[in-house]
């Protein structure tokens, strides 16, 4: 069943400061999500030490297990273990605030209410949202898998809207009605497998 929304999506690590498209400032949503390095065919990672390869793995594991996105010792243990070979990860949270109306695809909420199911573990262990969390902003993103954000990528009609007068210092409304607006926008397009929705997201103090 799938949860209603403030819906826990948890912690991640992503990559630091990215600079948006337009490279008028930065972005802080998330469309940062780390994927890891690149795995050769045979499992193998070419081209760094055994100690780094073995932290990918348990990286690879926390992730497809979810312990990541649930357990926030974990996370920041793993980003600060990863600051040590100079690779160089923030650590966030975040919720589905709202699955946006406007997509004419039907099936994709459909699809949204089986995926986000599998989310369900994550969303009630975590209960409550965390204390100590420095809000961020809202994103507007289609949330599975890639996080593909309409703020970040746009694919936009810019001569119907401008994004940079909505925008904080972080690139991203502050307003949950601003992101709604773009969401709204951005399913016109009816872009990828699932309707976009608006995701606060905040940074872990």
């Amino acid at each position: 069943m799938t949860p209603e929304p403030p819906i826990r999506l948890g912690y991640f690590l992503v990559l630091s400061d990215v600079a948006s498209l337009d490279m008028r400032g930065a972005y802080r949503g998330v469309d940062r999500v780390w994927f890891g390095p690149i795995v050769e065919d045979d499992g193998s990672i070419s081209g760094v030490s055994e100690e780094l390869a073995r932290l990918w793995d348990r990286y690879s594991e926390a992730k497809h297990s979810k312990e990541l996105n649930t357990n926030r010792w974990l996370v920041t243990k793993l980003a600060s273990q990863f600051r040590e070979h100079d690779i160089v990860l923030n650590v966030i949270y975040t919720e589905i605030s709202a699955v946006i109306e406007g997509s004419r695809d039907l099936s994709k909420y459909e699809l949204f209410d089986e995926t986000a199911a599998v989310w369900r573990g994550v969303h009630d262990s975590i209960e409550q949202r965390p204390q100590n969390l420095e809000f961020v902003g809202y994103d507007v993103s289609s949330p599975f898998p890639s996080f593909h954000s309409a703020i970040y990528q746009p694919g936009l009609p810019k001569d119907e809207l401008s994004l940079a007068d909505l925008l904080n210092d972080h690139g991203l409304p502050n307003r949950f009605d601003d992101a709604l607006f773009i969401g709204r926008e951005a399913n016109k397009a009816d872009y990828g497998p699932y309707p976009f929705c608006v995701l606060g997201v905040w940074n872990v103090t």
